[in-house]
């Protein structure tokens, strides 16, 4: 049985991951906002523009400089007023930016906005490429009514290491086991264990909200 050494492996990997094993700030935690700068309208869609502030702070910029991968999760929500009954969701849409430093070429790394890898030389630029200005669709223009009101709802989330990465650390785990016939097999690494493992280290989650202030399709330069 070499559960136990799985489980053993798996936790060096995590201390080595957050060395620190201790939660971010809540100074940290409180610095990161989302700021509303733009609604419109634009080929068929209504679009947002919006910016994090103090994206690359605290422990965040702590993990980032000592190379481990950021992933920014912005989720976008287009909601309908209803009266006297619950507001009905038109639209969501989750985007994922992903951002790594290199240490020995001194870059940064940004995937995620296109299909192309960006490369860029400052911390400076690397923020700016993540959390400034951001362009993204909210809805379709075509789902929505002339009559009815609406708002946005845009969630950031900054994580040092998501479900996402399991796949990493199952491979980095595969590469230590000798025996042919359990690299075949592979490892699984219940993901219950690992949500706990995160939720005691701490590791990476900054989260901010934005609810924007009802708007109709006149706002837009659309409707009556």
């Amino acid at each position: 049985m070499r559960a136990p050494h799985v489980l053993a492996a798996m936790v060096a990997t995590l201390v080595l991951l957050a060395p620190s094993m201790t939660p971010a700030d809540d100074g940290d935690r409180n610095l990161l906002a989302l700021r509303l700068e733009q609604v419109e309208a634009g080929s068929g869609w209504a679009w947002v523009d919006f910016s994090l502030e103090h994206a690359l702070e605290g422990k965040t910029w702590d993990d980032l400089r000592h190379g481990r991968p950021l992933t920014f999760l912005y989720t976008v929500e287009l909601w309908r007023e209803r009266a006297h009954w619950f507001d009905s969701l038109v639209s969501s849409r989750v985007v994922e930016i992903r951002l790594r430093y290199d240490p020995w070429q001194e870059i940064y790394a940004v995937a995620g906005l296109g299909p192309d890898i960006r490369q860029v030389l400052t911390p400076e630029e690397a923020q700016a490429v993540v959390s400034s200005h951001l362009h993204l669709k909210a809805g379709e223009l075509s789902r929505l009514g002339t009559e009815g009101r609406y708002y946005l709802v845009i969630r950031a989330d900054i994580k040092t290491l998501t479900l996402h990465d399991l796949n990493e650390v199952e491979g980095w785990l595969r590469g230590e086991v000798k025996s042919d016939s359990e690299k075949e097999a592979g490892l699984s690494i219940p993901r219950s264990l690992l949500r706990m493992f995160l939720g005691v280290s701490g590791l990476g989650d900054r989260t901010a909200l934005l609810r924007s202030e009802p708007f109709d399709l006149a706002r837009l330069g659309l409707g009556s």
